[in-house]
């Protein structure tokens, strides 16, 4: 029998790969009066600099202190620092309050494999065979994280349960995948309607998906003049004076929404040539999605450019469901009984359809938007129904 290891050995597995990684990156990078200024603070400052005995909580406290002026790290590479100082400093000292749960846990491997991934190291691969090893474990739901309605439904088990409701999101996936005029078969896209398309996706998070779309195409059409390279339209301004124009262009209601515009707009510049077709040429759908996050798309928006691209024939392979409060309040509901987070809600499409989860994405937007309300569910209406923990137990009261 194979014992499964806990959360917190999988977290002090990962952090070992940490410190591993980051004592030859910081060696490398540390000019001799860096070093000298860590030495003059650090932890062993009576026994000079000695790149070897770091340990992973000086490794990161040395990428915290100089993560701008040494390392150019964005924002998103300083939020990780200090997110896992956070998770190291829990592992240390752990208490039953500060304990990892499994959605924890995956975060934080997470967040450590997005780092190592950053600063380009293959200890990014180790990290990810850990995250994936909690996929077998967490996939099924086990007794403990199935909830009380679900366990009310003994006529059918969590396998079956999945395989149907599957098979009823995928019969009736025609409605709500229309991509309209993006949708034009093996034919490609254009350089403007690629770029069209980023824009509108980018937008589209977090608020009313029409509205988000309203929006992007008034910001191509009237306020930028219908322009042929919109990604060199936006950066041909500084970033202060594009931020400054959040209020009169009302792009969206969050101003990190409007301000990435400006900042992805010059990577796009930068790295692709202003032509967003480059992000995911020669790419499959995974490898699409992890370009559209080193752009600084975000996990879900990736998720749902690269699968929109598969939708739309211009790229192939399968992609992940973008795990937003719909999708994962359905899955959650359907399978456990009670609505999940983001991460389970991945997995769990994976466990239901692993050929392409993406497949399932649009008709748990559809069942989320429509019937699975977050309060006064409308279950009799829904075709999940018959198969969904949540419905049945409901329905017998």
């Amino acid at each position: 029998m194979v014992t499964r290891i806990t959360n917190h050995e999988k977290i002090g597995r990962a952090l070992a790969c940490l410190q591993r990684a980051l004592v030859p990156f910081i060696e490398s990078r540390l000019r001799p009066e860096q070093k000298g200024v860590w030495q003059k603070s650090g932890p062993n400052r009576s026994t000079g600099w000695n790149a070897s005995a770091l340990d992973a909580k000086e490794c990161l406290e040395i990428l915290n202190k100089f993560a701008v002026e040494v390392f150019h790290f964005e924002r998103d590479e300083r939020a990780w620092v200090n997110e896992l100082c956070v998770i190291r400093n829990r592992h240390a000292h752990p208490t039953h309050a500060n304990g990892f749960s499994d959605d924890d846990t995956w975060r934080a491997l997470d967040t450590a494999e997005r780092l190592l991934s950053a600063i380009r190291s293959p200890e990014a691969q180790a990290v990810r065979v850990i995250r994936l090893s909690l996929k077998d474990e967490l996939l099924a739901p086990t007794q403990h994280e199935v909830s009380p309605q679900a366990r009310k439904t003994p006529e059918i088990d969590s396998e079956q349960r999945q395989r149907h409701i599957a098979a009823l999101l995928l019969e009736n996936r025609g409605e709500g995948t229309d991509w309209g005029e993006f949708q034009l078969g093996d034919t490609p896209w254009s350089k403007k309607l690629a770029n069209r398309f980023l824009l509108g996706c980018l937008l589209d998070y977090q608020i009313d998906s029409e509205l988000a779309w309203r929006n992007a195409y008034r910001l191509l059409d009237d306020i930028l003049g219908n322009a042929d390279d919109v990604w060199r339209a936006i950066t041909a301004v500084s970033a202060e004076e594009w931020n400054s124009k959040r209020t009169e262009y009302k792009l969206h209601r969050f101003p990190a929404a409007h301000n990435r515009l400006w900042s992805i707009g010059k990577r796009i510049c930068d790295q692709y040539n202003g032509d967003a077709r480059q992000i995911w040429e020669g790419k499959d759908s995974r490898g699409a999605c992890e370009a559209l996050w080193d752009l600084g798309a975000g996990d879900q928006i990736s998720r749902m450019i690269a699968g929109a691209l598969a939708d739309c024939g211009q790229v192939k392979g399968a992609g992940d469901v973008k795990a937003d409060r719909y999708v994962y309040r359905v899955l959650g509901r359907a399978v456990l009984g009670d609505p999940t987070g983001p991460e389970t809600a991945v997995r769990l499409a994976k466990s239901m359809y692993p050929p392409d989860p993406w497949q399932l994405d649009a008709q748990l937007w559809y069942v989320g938007k429509n019937y699975c309300h977050a309060s006064g569910p409308d279950c009799a209406r829904c075709y999940l129904a018959p198969h969904c923990a949540y419905a049945l137990e409901h329905r017998v009261g």
